[in-house]
């Protein structure tokens, strides 16, 4: 025992000295490079940025890359469950990933469909870095920078590495990843990384089946038990059935980056990325038996709710959930060099993609059956190129660049015979395709008035042209003809550095700014036009751009010898052309309804910051984000003025320790989001049903111990408290991963 004791004691003195807080380090002078897209100190520029550096990354219990993000203020991450294939990510209060721009090493992942981010294409191991810049960013980089940027940065080899992680949990959850880096030639100028990484998981039953009454009586309806009476997310009856499976899924994923130092001005890199996942469903389940205890999973049924008869009418495809599949690959080529104090920078990537997925018709049973599958054809692409140069003038600094991005999307959808068998297509149900070519210069001044005080004067035209539009919709074809649009997007910023600082009190930042922003309209918008029962829901390849104009202000200040940090920070939209179904004719009972520039909107808030260090080897830190989002007119629905938008919180705040002593690393976080609404009229009131969007309290922590130089072990718990919660599908219940990671 006491040998076990020396041992121990001899551990934590060995590994003190590198693995306790460094309090002196401020975290405020970090370089970022995604605020103005220059190298600047995080305080020297007039924006609330937040920074998630690799060691945070592995502290904290997330799989995902977007999970990642969950603890920042003004940041709201949904992701329902495990498998969930179209988790989002919204800054500011705006809504979706077509209103934050994500960028991979500087290059867009908003994909030109329906601007949405395929987050299983980042590959979480190989990410070094995460900076997040919050308010209005179109005037340097275009569409979508409504909410802000969010710019995921790749790793960088210094040394020599190879690491292997592997990690298991509940609901047979597996993830294993290895990584190699070196440096090679004799300057050590050319520097490889490489990583893969394998994530499945067997799931849970998050996707329930839950049915409202029929309105006719069948003579062949058999009465069943098994059911529960409970309501849609906006209070009407309805009575659970059951479930479609254990939502399984499965992930892979390659990247690879290569830099070449050809001499100390210029640099070339290389980085290519491939990921892939596919997901379904396994052992369905109805609740319901007859009289028998047989299963009952089609016909009419009867339900006894005491006393009173309701009948419901179920089908087999409604037990059984339908798979999909999908890839993304990322090339990206980039140089940079320095010529007579002029650094020029360029960016050349192509990015394309295919998303697959199965709807199962009447009929269909876990065997096979009648369904359609829907998939992006052609693939999806993204082309883009940027050129930049960073001019000095005296004390100043010109930044001149053109940026031009090409999509390229296309949708289609094919009825199966058997929906098992990909070759069983018989007829095309609906296609679209469709491009959009962007161009746009963009300029920004950097003039330092005074010592302190700098201001930033930028502004970006965006010229679009959409085209090659089509459409076709059973045997009927349309042919679109082009469009071209227009965007101004202007931006004034101001940061002011006090000189009289102490060392219990110094004012890092005073910043304000102002701009416009904007989002084009989405492909799927222009082109894409389908029908659903009796209504008819048209594209309009004539919509404009939506647009907002963004202002903030803010302060940074550190106490105490920086033992004490505080940001504060208040923000306005005003949006306006938010683009909306508007109902054009209704005759005879069938209503078509066409995408309009229809509505405005405005949203205002604050986030309040503090981090706060109690020992050397302990800090804990608080966040909140509060926000008031309404639509303030609408053309289309007059129903919804007032209104909350969609899919956005009101009220974040989270809550974190962190301890770093010896070998032990120690995180726990409380996280808060109130419940956001997903539909426009703020219908979806009641909790705790499927299909609503929950209040969220969650506890998560993580438990690491630096077993020796090269191994780590980590014990992680995600919703401690078993919270359960729904975000449309049924949340993950309490969570537990045991990890080993190796360095060598």
């Amino acid at each position: 025992m006491n040998n076990l004791l020396f041992l121990l004691f001899a551990q934590l003195s060995y590994y003190q000295d590198i693995d306790t807080l460094d309090v002196g380090a401020d975290v405020f002078d970090e370089i970022i490079i995604t605020a103005t897209r220059t190298p600047h100190s995080i305080h020297a520029v007039p924006a609330s940025i937040s920074v998630i550096d690799r060691r945070t990354i592995e502290s904290i219990p997330a799989v995902f890359a977007d999970e990642a993000l969950k603890g920042l203020s003004g940041v709201y991450v949904k992701r329902g469950k495990i498998a969930d294939t179209s988790p989002s990510v919204s800054l500011r209060g705006f809504s979706g990933d077509a209103r934050t721009l994500v960028l991979l090493d500087g290059i867009p992942l908003n994909d030109g469909y329906n601007q949405n981010v395929d987050w299983s294409g980042v590959s979480f191991d190989a990410v070094s870095r995460i900076e997040v810049v919050k308010g209005s960013f179109s005037a340097l980089y275009g569409g979508n920078a409504m909410g802000g940027v969010i710019n995921i940065l790749t790793e960088i080899p210094k040394e020599e590495a190879f690491s292997l992680n592997t990690s298991y949990g509940t609901y047979n959850t597996f993830n294993i990843s290895a990584g190699y880096s070196n440096r090679f030639l004799k300057n050590k100028n050319l520097a490889l990384f490489l990583s893969a990484n394998q994530k499945s998981s067997d799931g849970y039953p998050a996707n329930l089946y839950q049915a409202s009454p029929a309105t006719a009586a069948s003579a062949d309806a058999v009465s069943v038990a098994g059911w529960t009476k409970t309501t849609s997310n906006t209070g009407a009856t309805q009575y659970l059935l059951g479930h479609l499976g254990d939502n399984w899924l499965t992930q892979n994923q390659l990247f690879g980056k290569i830099s070449y130092g050809m001499n100390p001005n210029s640099t070339l890199e290389f980085s290519a990325s491939y990921s892939s996942y596919a997901y379904g469903y396994r052992n369905p389940r109805t609740f319901l038996a007859n009289e028998n205890g047989r299963p009952v999973t089609t016909g009419q049924i009867i339900i006894d709710n005491e006393g009173e008869e309701v009948r419901i009418n179920i089908n087999s495809n409604n037990f059984t959930g339908a798979p999909g599949a999908g890839f993304t690959n990322t090339y990206k080529l980039h140089y940079k060099t320095k010529i007579h104090n002029v650094t020029l920078t360029s960016y050349v990537s192509y990015l394309r993609g295919l998303s697959e997925y199965k709807t199962l018709d009447a009929g269909a049973t876990v065997e096979g059956g009648p369904g359609r599958i829907n998939s992006s054809n052609p693939l999806r692409q993204t082309y883009f190129a940027n050129a930049q140069a960073d001019i000095p003038v005296g004390n100043h600094l010109l930044s001149l660049g053109f940026d031009y991005k090409m999509y390229n999307a296309g949708v289609e959808e094919w009825r199966l015979s058997n929906w098992r068998d990909d070759a069983s297509k018989t007829d095309l149900l609906f296609s679209m395709n469709g491009k959009q070519a962007i161009y746009a210069p963009f300029a920004q001044a950097e003039i330092n008035i005074i010592d302190g005080l700098k201001t930033y004067i930028g502004a970006r035209y965006d010229y679009w042209v959409n085209f090659e539009g089509e459409g076709i919709e059973a045997s009927d074809e349309t042919i679109y003809d082009n469009t071209s649009k227009g965007q101004l997007s202007p931006k004034l910023g101001i940061v002011y550095i006090p000189e009289m600082q102490t060392d219990n009190f110094k004012i890092r930042s005073v910043r304000a700014s102002a701009g416009q922003s904007f989002r084009t309209p989405t492909l799927y918008q222009l082109y894409r036009t389908w029908y659903w029962g009796t209504t008819t829901y048209l594209c309009n390849p004539e919509l404009d751009p939506e647009t907002s104009f963004s202002w903030e202000t803010g302060i940074t200040l550190s106490l105490f010898n920086d033992w004490t940090k505080i940001s504060f920070d208040y923000y306005q939209s005003f949006v306006n052309d938010l683009i909306y179904n508007s109902e054009i004719s209704n005759t005879d009972g069938r209503r078509a309804l066409q995408q309009m520039n229809a509505a405005t909107g405005e949203i205002k808030g604050f986030e309040f910051e503090i981090k706060q260090n109690i020992l050397s080897f302990l800090n804990v830190n608080f966040n909140m984000t509060r926000q008031n989002t309404e639509i303030t007119s609408n053309s289309a629905d007059v129903g919804i003025v007032g209104k909350r938008f969609t899919n956005v919180p009101n009220l974040l705040y989270n809550i974190g320790i962190n301890l770093y002593r010896g070998p032990f690393n120690f995180m726990l976080s409380y996280h808060y989001t109130d419940k956001v609404h997903s539909t426009a009229a703020n219908t979806d009131v009641v909790q705790g049903v499927h299909g609503s969007f929950d209040e969220q309290k969650l506890l998560d922590g993580k438990f690491s111990y630096i077993l020796n130089e090269k191994i780590n072990l980590s014990l992680s718990v995600n919703n401690i408290l078993d919270r359960e919660y729904f975000l449309s599908n049924k949340a993950p219940g309490r969570r537990y991963t045991l990890g080993v990671s190796a360095k060598f």
